[in-house]
């Protein structure tokens, strides 16, 4: 459901910049579909958050 609500908006979008006589090359659009749905890879350092006992408070 997701996905299909992505494809619409991307679709309306489209149409929009149609309005505007901005026009988009197909192979872009596919592309852009092709990153927007491949899960990215990051290998580097993941972020964690680290609680004291001061809860925030710098003394």
């Amino acid at each position: 459901m997701e996905s299909s609500k992505k494809q619409k908006a991307i679709i309306q979008a489209h149409a929009s910049l149609k309005i505007d006589r901005i026009y988009l090359k197909p192979s872009f659009i596919f592309t852009y579909v092709q990153n927007q749905t491949t899960p990215s890879k990051t290998e580097g350092p993941k972020l964690t958050l680290k609680r004291g006992t001061n809860n925030g408070i710098n003394t």
